[in-house]
């Protein structure tokens, strides 16, 4: 009985940090997603975001925070979207 009881105890533990880690990562998706459209639109007036996916698994070269980590997902979306938006576009002969 003590053993089911400490791996109840335990799951819950390691369910409460998982459930921390995605609410640090979504509030990043949110702030990366509306800073990155009003950038890319030059508004002013921050967008409703869309739903938060699950949290893909970290790379090397992504950052430590979960919220750092949301972020930069939705952020570099929208910079590669106005780099492509502003590029001159080749004339079509």
């Amino acid at each position: 009985m003590k053993v089911l009881r400490y791996a109840a105890v335990a799951a819950a533990l390691a369910l409460s940090g998982t459930a921390n880690a995605y609410g640090q990562f979504c509030e990043g998706f949110k702030q990366g997603y509306q800073t990155g459209y009003m950038q890319a639109s030059g508004r002013s007036v921050p967008p409703i975001a869309p739903v938060c996916p699950v949290q893909p698994v970290k790379r090397l070269s992504d950052p430590n925070s979960d919220f750092e980590h949301g972020y930069s997902q939705q952020f570099s979306i929208f910079s590669k979207l106005a780099k492509n938006e502003t590029s001159p576009q080749k004339s079509q002969v």
